[in-house]
């Protein structure tokens, strides 16, 4: 995960509520639409499936997530472990 992600992270657990403008250029954002949980409970991992609305999205592949790190409580938002930024629709 790059410094910036790192930086994120510690925001985040202040209760920082990012808008787009304020994340740093560094880190990538996505958005991911129709999405859904995946849980491995046997290696303690929370992941997010979805279709991705951004070229080059083909229309039956969905995108997969890394590992959940941090998630708003209203589920706007989620900060995964390869430091990318998914905004949630």
């Amino acid at each position: 995960m790059s410094d910036a992600a790192q930086r994120m992270i510690e925001r985040l657990q202040t209760g920082w509520q990012p808008t787009p403008a304020e994340i740093p250029p560094e880190v990538p954002q996505h958005h991911l639409e129709r999405w859904r949980f995946i849980w491995s409970a046997r290696k303690r991992r929370v992941l997010l499936l979805g279709d991705s609305p951004e070229p080059p999205a083909e229309p039956d592949l969905q995108e997969l997530t890394d590992d959940v790190l941090w998630m708003d409580s209203a589920q706007r938002w989620a900060l995964c472990a390869d430091g990318v930024f998914w905004w949630l629709m």
